[in-house]
């Protein structure tokens, strides 16, 4: 056995400042514990050759209550990523580019929660406060490839700042390891003339009741870098948020190309990756991957919570290619999950925080192309468990 604590995820202890003032509080700010996360599992067969990378991400949140209250008026959280010290130090290029990037999103961060923060308690002052909710804005990363060759960070954010509905949407940020060079869409396709239409065909065939219009003739007016896309393990995928191609109410979409199934349109550079890998993966989305090679579809995944009663989810409801397992045994409040490939056979780690504020890791087995609860681990973190054999 060897613990996923020894794929170098660590864990501190959450800190945090908060400052206020007399008439108008300042933000409190809050830093959780740094999640490190790499993607990819140690290769005892590959001495040379993709190696794993360790990526840390750190949470921030500037918070502002109402005077004399508990009440949240305004409250914006972001990531921030770096890598191990050891990673550090062989990949400077790449550390440089996180530096660089975390500067931008706390300068950016900051400066969005100064204006909605006065939005926030104008609604405020004017509200019912029964009928009041607090203005926000998040931004969190999930690593989708970290080796010796690509870093991949799909960017989810969701925005509320009054109205009828919040605004969410995607980002993606691709790094060439060695150099720390974000890489171009060129850089992973050999002709980028491709894409606007099949992407459009795999758009269309899976959302045929969808008004896209001239979708092809849309994304034939991208330019390269107008493209918002990730590069995994096995595939690549290309993002579009509400209102980009489609009206909000349909919400967000995805297309994903398999390396294997159009192999001359990749560069092949790009396509070796590691035998063994994880990665977290959020909920209430449709996952696309190959959990057979051998067969000839591809196989989706969608974790739901349901059931949310006094503050807790009392039912989480795993479903791989329409078959749906239904765990209701738990009361939790939060929870992560985490796809996992060893040589071929995959497994959905699931970390749920529960009411009696224990941890627990339920693993199903998704290798067969159904969930079954294979494992429970009681007070176990994900980081902990002994999942691989």
């Amino acid at each position: 056995m060897k613990k996923l604590s020894a794929f170098l995820l660590v864990f501190v202890m959450l800190f945090s400042f908060a400052s206020c003032g007399e008439e108008k509080p300042e933000p409190e700010k809050e830093t959780t514990s740094p999640v490190q996360e790499t993607t990819t599992l140690p290769q005892e067969g590959k001495p040379e050759g993709i190696v794993p990378i360790a990526v840390l991400t750190e949470e921030a949140k500037l918070v502002d209550r109402a005077d004399n209250s508990d009440m949240l008026l305004t409250e914006v959280s972001y990531q921030t990523l770096s890598l191990s010290e050891k990673d550090a130090k062989m990949y400077p290029g790449l550390s440089q580019a996180l530096d660089s990037l975390n500067k931008e999103q706390k300068a950016y961060s900051e400066k969005e929660f100064a204006e909605i923060k006065e939005w926030a308690r104008e609604d405020y002052a004017e509200s019912d406060p029964e009928y009041f909710y607090g203005y926000t804005n998040k931004i969190e990363y999930l690593v989708q490839r970290a080796d010796s060759l690509v870093l991949s960070v799909r960017s989810e954010w969701d925005s509320y700042t009054g109205g009828a509905h919040p605004n969410y949407g995607t980002g993606c940020y691709n790094y060439d390891t060695k150099t720390g060079k974000e890489l171009s869409l060129s850089d992973v396709i050999t002709d980028v003339s491709q894409i606007p239409e099949i992407v459009s065909e795999i758009l269309i065939a899976r959302n045929p009741m969808e008004p896209f219009g001239d979708l092809k003739g849309k994304l034939s007016e991208y330019k390269e870098e107008q493209f918002n896309w990730a590069i995994g393990n096995q595939s690549i995928t290309f993002y579009f948020s509400p209102y980009e191609i489609a009206a909000f109410a349909s919400g967000s979409f995805a297309a994903t190309i398999f390396f294997d199934e159009n192999p001359d349109l990749f560069n092949e550079k790009y396509t070796e990756t590691a035998d063994s890998y994880f990665y977290e993966i959020p909920a209430y989305s449709d996952i696309e991957l190959d959990i057979d090679e051998e067969d000839t579809h591809t196989d989706w995944i969608h974790i739901t919570p349901e059931e949310y009663d006094g503050g807790y989810y009392t039912d989480l409801n795993v479903s791989v290619n329409g078959e749906e397992l239904k765990t209701d045994n738990y009361k939790f409040y939060e929870s992560r999950y985490y796809l996992v490939n060893q040589n071929g056979a995959f497994s959905l780690c699931t970390e749920l925080y529960l009411s009696d504020n224990s941890i627990t890791t339920v693993v199903f087995d998704i290798s067969g192309g159904k969930a079954e609860v294979s494992v429970v681990l009681d007070n176990t973190k994900f980081a902990d468990a002994d999942l691989i054999q």
